[in-house]
């Protein structure tokens, strides 16, 4: 095979499509989960690792390594983590004064010169797996803790009660702070956590991470040393550090596992010091096409007749954290034509789109929905994307925007697509304007997928167990599932009628004219044991999930051609 890339993923995806290892509806399942295609390969076992290792050494023409070897652990010494991280790279060997790195990528000129700087030695380099790259970093420096236990002893005198706050202990300190600080984004980053809390209690601090959108505890630390990592996180996201009795929201960009992080902070006071959240957004263009996003065919045929429409509102709703930001920029990337004025009001601006233009809200120095909105209806817009639409005001300039021929895309926090007209009755929003406008609804949720590596089968259903693959969650990665609502004729005089106490016959209406509910997603994941009931239960909960989820049929034993061809299309 002539390698005509310069990009490996590229090589490896038409290796295995060329020799019929892969379809291509399952590369582009890696694409949706931002799975790189050599970990795919080698952890659902289509390769073992020592054939990555030689179509790697085969394509960069250096040697290989599968990271399985000793390691000396004074390495670390030569590299420090930052640098490791920052690079993504490893030391695996020093022979007199030549070291020997592994790298996902061996021409990374500057921080191989770096490296050299650093070190004094020439270095070697050979290639390895991304992800066991970033494994090996964590298990090289980190131990148990070791790190973490040596910057914290270093900042606080244990018989010491309480250190008492002041400039002069700050600055002594502030080095390991940031050390201390580098270390919890790090570890973060290394788990794909998408938030990390850092919460003090009565006599600690707690940090924990949140993966695949649950919370996890990560580390326990000593609460004097409270006040300085909170006021170094403002310093860094340019937030008042004299200001503490009030909530403040800022960012920094952070630069490490070969990649840059926006850091968005937001501080909470409570009785104990103020709560940090710090918010994970890596800064890289999505490639997260529509028909890649896990919607099922017949909803996939849906959402694109929606995008066809010329004018109306089309609603996206879901929790926080339930991906309506993605699908609303994957909207935007299939609108982003030459001859269309796009413009997308967000709080906050997470993924760039070249051609659109993005206004960020900022209340601060007033800016906010409702200005901006007033602002963009006079900028001869074609599409229009509202972040959210949080108050009456808001909703009733969106959807008269819809009214007048522009084609509007906005979010609403429902528990379904039924739910999201209800909730702009209860806003206040004109019965006629909402049936007049509103062409379609997406409500939309993530589960997690069960760990292939040590999920159970009772022989009735699937059980998440808990691996060191996994880090003892039983789940890894997470998988969407959708509502798609039309509005057509039958559904416009159920909205005409509607009440509070009517909702339910909405639902019924759509639901008789073929709407896929999100539960019906969830069930054949179930079936096909690719998540568990529990999982299910836990997202959806209540009569989402007990209406069918609860009398699922056993899962089977081979997935079935329409969850696979989902599975593969997702993404």
């Amino acid at each position: 095979m002539v390698c005509i890339t310069t990009n490996f993923g590229e090589y490896l995806s038409d290796y295995v499509l060329e020799n019929k290892i892969l379809p291509q509806k399952e590369l582009n399942f890696c694409n949706q989960e931002n799975i790189e295609i050599e970990d795919y390969l080698v952890e659902q076992e289509y390769f073992d690792e020592e054939k990555i290792a030689e179509l790697k050494s085969d394509f960069f023409s250096v040697a290989s390594s599968s990271l399985d070897e000793e390691f000396d652990i004074n390495l670390k010494d030569l590299i420090p983590e930052s640098l490791a991280n920052k690079h993504c790279l490893i030391p695996i060997k020093l022979d007199g004064n030549k070291l020997y790195i592994a790298m996902n990528t061996p021409y990374m000129l500057k921080a191989i010169e770096e490296i050299e700087a650093k070190t004094g030695c020439s270095v070697g380099v050979c290639v390895a797996r991304h992800k066991l790259i970033v494994g090996m970093i964590y298990k090289l420096y980190s131990g148990d803790n070791e790190n973490l236990s040596t910057i914290v002893n270093s900042m606080v005198n244990e018989e010491d009660e309480e250190v008492v706050f002041g400039q002069n202990y700050f600055e002594e300190t502030e080095g390991n702070i940031i050390s201390l600080i580098q270390f919890i984004v790090n570890r973060a980053i290394t788990k794909l956590a998408s938030d990390i809390h850092i919460e003090p209690m009565a006599d600690r601090i707690r940090i924990r991470f949140r993966i695949d959108g649950v919370l996890q505890e990560f580390e326990v630390l000593p609460k004097n040393i409270h006040p300085f990592l909170v006021n170094s996180i403002k310093v860094m996201a340019s937030m008042d550090t004299t200001e503490y009795n009030i909530s403040q929201d800022g960012h920094w960009i952070y630069k490490g596992s070969g990649q840059k992080i926006n850091m968005r902070v937001s501080t909470l006071p409570t009785i104990e010091g103020e709560k940090v959240v710090i918010r994970l957004h890596a800064q890289k263009s999505m490639d997260t096409p529509l028909e890649n996003l896990g919607f099922f065919p017949e909803q996939l045929k849906l959402l694109q007749g929606l995008l066809a429409e010329k004018g109306g509102v089309v609603i996206v709703t879901g929790p926080t954290g339930s991906g309506k930001s993605t699908t609303l920029t994957e909207i935007m990337k299939v609108l982003n034509q030459e001859e269309v004025n796009i413009i997308s009001i967000e709080d906050p601006v997470e993924n760039t789109i070249d051609g659109v233009v993005q206004v960020e809200v900022n209340p601060k120095k007033g800016i906010t929905f409702k200005s901006v909105l007033k602002s963009v209806l006079r900028q001869d817009i074609d599409v229009l994307s509202v972040g959210e639409m949080r108050d009456k005001e808001t909703a009733d300039i969106t959807m008269s925007a819809g009214l007048t021929g522009h084609v509007v895309f906005s979010t609403l926090h429902t528990e379904n697509s039924t739910s999201a007209i209800l909730r702009l009755v209860d806003m206040g929003v004109d019965k006629v304007l909402i049936k007049s406008t509103i062409k379609g609804v997406i409500a939309q949720r993530l589960i997690r997928l069960v760990c292939p590596k040590c999920k159970s089968f009772d022989g009735k259903k699937y059980k998440a167990v808990g691996c060191k693959d996994c880090d003892g969650q039983g789940y890894k990665g997470r998988v969407g599932i959708y509502e798609v609502l039309v509005i057509d004729m039958h559904l416009k005089k159920e909205i005409k009628n509607i009440t509070k106490f009517s909702s339910g016959e909405l639902q019924a209406k759509a639901i008789e004219n073929g709407l896929l509910k999100l539960s019906d997603n969830a069930q054949y994941y179930i079936e096909n044991g690719l998540t568990t009931y529990e999982e299910v239960e836990r997202v959806l909960g209540g009569e989402q999930c007990y209406t069918n989820v609860n009398s699922y049929r056993l899962p089977r034993t081979t997935k079935s051609k329409r969850t696979l061809n989902l599975l593969n299309d997702q993404i």
